[in-house]
């Protein structure tokens, strides 16, 4: 049976952060790829700050040249509010014979008992939790609310980049370079496109 690490995420913008955690739980949990998810619309946020396709698109400049890396566009074409348990059940009628890792930054996971049948998902899926730095997991709560994470899941300590799309899009709007900070077909793709110099859209 095939490992596969899910990276779900709005990716507004992706940058090396999110390839490093992705490469990190790869290497660490022997994954055969890891397969990277834009949401159509997070359901813990508002506000998206580009276009689902564009998002879509620079995901998929921003992995091309990995081959243990490629992207789903499953939630950009189903639209709507993102569930990470509807994909994970889409997945598993894709590929019945995959063993699928979900990996996640630890203050993401902090937020579990909000996602939709979070019981559930730990149930379908296991868990690569990446520390954060200078986040705290709250871990034993964590466990007495989803007591089966103790066997469904690898804390894995690196690598602690401080890195957020929310500091790259005020970088952005300041003027300021993002070079380094996230590749650069994704970085002419976003001065191609102007964005983050405006409002946020509504999706």
């Amino acid at each position: 049976m095939q490992r596969v690490g899910l990276l779900g995420g709005t990716f507004d913008p992706i940058h090396y952060a999110h390839l490093a955690i992705a490469e990190e739980a790869r290497v660490v949990l022997g994954l055969n790829r890891v397969l990277f998810m834009p949401t159509a619309q997070q359901p813990l946020k508002q506000q998206h700050y580009s276009a689902a396709s564009q998002r879509l698109a620079m995901t998929e400049l921003a992995v091309a040249n990995n081959p243990a890396f490629a992207v789903s566009n499953l939630e950009v074409e189903r639209s709507g509010v993102s569930y990470t348990i509807d994909t994970v059940h889409e997945l598993n009628i894709i590929e019945p014979a995959v063993e699928w890792w979900l990996i996640v930054g630890a203050d993401s996971l902090a937020t579990l008992p909000r996602w939709h049948a979070a019981n559930e998902l730990v149930q379908l899926a296991h868990f690569a939790i990446l520390e954060r730095p200078g986040f705290e997991l709250d871990w034993q709560s964590l466990l007495d609310q989803f007591p089966s994470l103790a066997t469904r899941s690898v804390r894995i300590q690196g690598p602690r980049m401080d890195l957020s799309a929310t500091e790259l899009r005020s970088r952005l709007q300041a003027g300021l370079p993002v070079r380094y900070l996230v590749p650069d077909a994704v970085a002419g793709y976003i001065a191609e496109h102007r964005l983050y110099l405006a409002q946020p859209s509504a999706y």
